[in-house]
């Protein structure tokens, strides 16, 4: 997910998202962005910097959903390399319909 829509455009990451992996994807739309940071909790916002710049303030957590849309794991620093490659293999398969 980016939080800057005038850097991060929708089609820009779901070309990265794919390149990680297929299975995943990019969130941009500004007011879907909004949303899901509201239902997640997590705090993000823009700063007008001097000079016309600007920065965004924002949680560094990582959320792990399964294929059905299900918040399946939350990590928050340090990041380690072995709980996210574990969270990710213990992810349940796409079930269809959803569960």
């Amino acid at each position: 997910m980016t939080i800057d829509p005038h850097h991060g455009t929708s089609a820009g990451l779901a070309r990265y998202a794919r390149r990680l992996d297929p299975r995943l994807i990019g969130l941009a739309p500004p007011r879907q962005i909004r949303t899901l940071a509201g239902r997640l909790g997590v705090a993000l916002g823009r700063i007008d910097l001097r000079g016309g710049t600007r920065t965004f303030a924002h949680a560094v957590t990582v959320f792990l959903f399964n294929p059905n849309g299900r918040e399946a794991a939350v990590f928050n620093r340090p990041f380690g390399a072995r709980p996210l490659a574990l969270a990710l293999r213990q992810a349940p398969p796409d079930r269809p319909g959803g569960a």
